[in-house]
């Protein structure tokens, strides 16, 4: 926990200080780490951090492609995250739009295959 909560970490959020459940875990066992960039998407969050010695907190399914590169470190972390769901969200203007309709059902089509 100590090595985990001295390195510098990588927060995916819309806006700073946003509360996530890593950080909701972390509190509740009387932790906090040290946010060092705040990204608003997950796309480019394991690019960023590779090479450097930044920590991104992330399900293990998202890093497949870099567990066998020798320059990048998976850990399981020090502290259980409890389970917790994914959402999609988008405007209500786009509710109605056939278009975005497809797409939001092929990501959840997609999501229950992995």
């Amino acid at each position: 926990m100590e090595a985990y909560l001295l390195r510098p970490h990588v927060l995916v959020a819309m806006k700073d200080g946003a509360d996530t459940e890593i950080d909701t875990a972390l509190r509740a066992i009387g932790h906090a780490r040290r946010i060092a960039v705040t990204l608003p998407h997950w796309g480019n969050a394991s690019r960023l951090i590779y090479g450097t010695d930044l920590v991104l907190t992330v399900a293990r399914k998202a890093l497949a492609l870099y567990e066998r590169d020798p320059a990048f470190v998976v850990f399981e972390p020090p502290f259980s995250i409890p389970p917790f769901p994914f959402v999609q969200i988008w405007h209500e203007r786009r509710g109605g739009n056939p278009a975005h309709l497809w797409l939001r059902t092929a990501v959840v089509g997609m999501s229950k295959s992995l």
